[in-house]
Parts: C-alpha cells; structure tokens; sequence
C-alpha cells in the first residue's frame, strides 16, 4: 500500500513539473520575443500559471543555462534546448 502511495506522489509530481516546463518555455519564449534575449535566470519571469500542482518552489528544480541567444533546461530526465 505504502509502495502504491509513494508511486502515485511521484507521478503527480513529475506531472506537475513537466506542465511547469511547458509554462517556462512558453514564458521564456516570450520574454526573447519581447527582449531579443532569453534572461540569465529564471528568477527574471513572472509566471503565474502553475498547472497541475506545480508551485513557484519547484522552479528552483530546474537547470537553467543561456547565453542569451540559447538555453538550457534540464530536469532528471527532460532536457530542452533551444
């Protein structure tokens, strides 16, 4: 029972950031279509949308990189660049 608990938490959380990913590459997209850059941080967009659960915390899970023309998001399995 406690292993069908722990499996079903895990796969709303893994939901939950996934969603979140697709509102940061939306967020980021369209902060370099306004700026001409994407930030050097994430801590730059406002994001408001959390779907499924996600929270404002859980952006802290990601890895972000850019130099301004590309970037990087990675979280465990999911690896996005652009």
């Amino acid at each position: 029972m406690i292993h069908a608990w722990n499996s079903a938490q895990r796969a709303a959380k893994d939901s939950a950031m996934r969603a979140l990913a697709v509102e940061i590459i939306t967020s980021l997209e369209s902060y370099h279509k306004i700026k001409g850059s994407y930030p050097d941080s994430l801590r730059i967009l406002c994001i408001t949308n959390f779907p499924d659960g996600s929270t404002q915390k859980m952006i802290e899970q990601f890895q972000y990189k850019s130099d301004g023309n590309t970037l990087a998001l990675d979280w465990n399995e999911l690896h996005i660049k652009r």
